[in-house]
């Protein structure tokens, strides 16, 4: 008959009965393989919290630290900003010759045969059209973007090392369910033994319980290896890959496991300072400000400029000392620009950015219904798991009621064998029911702790 010994509902095959010495080595092969596929043994392992896991990920998130490099830098583009408001000073120096001739050569009265020069040149803005002050605004919002980004990027790893842990918890709580059954099987293997050598029991009892008893150790092997998996899963996680040596401490069936109590008021509907939330409010305001800088760039700019220094002719040079003029100054000038036409294109570059601002309010609005979406999701899921676990922890006792019954009524000779194992398998079936219900509602709180991160 087909056996339920996948893992989270997985079915297996129908193993044939081909005779005592093929289960006898079956259940050899089993015993064997858990030996060698379980990973360092539970006595030279310690136990890791989930507090400790947590603060080990986040030593080791190098996304955190990615988002505070882009954050400094910025920062120092926001200082760039402010320093584009003062003075800008530089040195220029040059010469050209240009020598005048009446075959070939420029009009001396424009050329003056050439320049030497050697100046120091200071530029103020007096007025940009308020163009400095809209980028400086883009780059406060960027800094803050990027911080809510880092705080997004610290908590959606917190979650997946919760949903790791959990799933290490439901692996490690399975391995000890199976291993139960597996010691439930080889008791009621063994009177099966007693009773068939007096005549009680039939070869095909012995033959069925040991088929049942080999599945379940092939269960429990599978139990191990998938508790290894989510171990390393975890490890890798905490940024220890090569480290497994470990129990994880906990219970799933905690209620305050995650740090909070299911249905806690403080876990609430108002999402208005959820991060998502957050980061979509700060996308659609970095697009009005987009706006706001493309505009300004239709605006006049007044600058003052002045320079100091040596400007010479080379025809200068060459008059008379008694007409020659020193080359030492300086100049004052002011200059006004103000753009008159450019056929339409600043005009559809201010659309474009309207229209990528009309989408990031959609995409504003879209995100406030999904994160409510999920809180009522998540509340409504761990309100009807709770319901649930009342009815399987209920079916729980009354199934090893059964089993033990059964059992008994086997030995009297008023039950099958299929019926004993088919009572035993009932038990697994339910406590391992009770254990995916516990990680699920686990899984939902912390998914809920995540969408009710509120920022900072």
């Amino acid at each position: 008959m087909g056996h339920d010994i996948g893992h989270r509902g997985a079915r297996s095959g129908n193993f044939p009965l081909i005779g005592t010495p093929r289960l006898a080595a079956l259940s050899t092969y089993t015993l064997f393989a858990t030996v060698w596929l379980i990973a360092t043994p539970s006595w030279g392992q310690t136990r890791l919290t989930l507090q400790q896991a947590l603060a080990s990920a986040r030593t080791q998130n190098l996304e955190v630290r990615q988002k505070d490099a882009e954050q400094q830098a910025a920062r120092l583009a926001r200082r760039d900003i402010d320093l584009g408001g003062l003075p800008q000073v530089r040195v220029s120096a040059g010469g050209a010759y240009a020598p005048a001739s009446r075959h070939f050569g420029y009009d001396p009265a424009l050329s003056d045969m050439g320049q030497l020069r050697g100046q120091a040149i200071v530029e103020q803005s007096l007025y940009d059209g308020g163009r400095r002050r809209a980028k400086r605004d883009r780059a406060e919002l960027d800094i803050t973007a990027l911080g809510n980004e880092q705080a997004i990027a610290g908590v959606d790893r917190d979650l997946e090392v919760r949903h790791a842990f959990i799933e290490g918890l439901h692996a490690q709580a399975e391995t000890s369910l199976r291993d139960e059954a597996v010691g439930d099987l080889s008791d009621y293997a063994q009177l099966v033994t007693t009773l068939q050598a007096g005549g009680i029991a039939t070869s095909t009892d012995l033959l069925r319980t040991r088929v049942e008893l080999a599945t379940a150790q092939i269960e429990a092997t599978r139990a191990r290896q998938a508790l290894a998996e989510s171990k390393f899963v975890l490890a890798v996680l905490m940024g220890t890959p090569a480290d497994t040596a470990f129990v994880l401490s906990g219970a799933l069936s905690d209620s305050t496991f995650l740090g909070i109590a299911f249905g806690t008021p403080s876990l609430s509907l108002d999402t208005t300072g959820n991060l998502d939330l957050s980061g979509a409010r700060l996308s659609y305001e970095q697009s009005l400000a987009d706006v706001r800088a493309m505009q300004r760039e239709r605006w006049p700019t007044i600058t003052l400029s002045a320079d100091a220094g040596y400007l010479n002719s080379r025809g200068n040079m060459v008059a008379p000392p008694s007409e020659r003029y020193s080359g030492a100054g300086y100049s004052i000038g002011l200059s006004f620009d103000l753009p008159v036409f450019d056929w339409g294109s600043n005009h559809l570059q201010v659309q474009q950015r309207q229209l990528a601002a009309e989408s990031a309010r959609y995409r504003l609005t879209i995100v406030q219904r999904q994160q409510e979406s999920r809180v009522r999701s998540a509340l409504a899921g761990i309100s009807a798991l709770s319901e649930q676990l009342d009815t399987i922890q209920a079916a729980i006792s009354t199934s090893q009621d059964n089993f033990v019954l059964t059992k008994a009524k086997y030995v009297a000779g008023q039950a099958l064998a299929s019926e004993v194992l088919s009572a035993r398998q009932l038990v697994t079936d339910m406590k391992l029911a009770e254990l995916e219900a516990f990680a699920d509602r686990q899984a939902l709180q912390a998914d809920l702790q995540r969408i009710t991160t509120q920022t900072r």
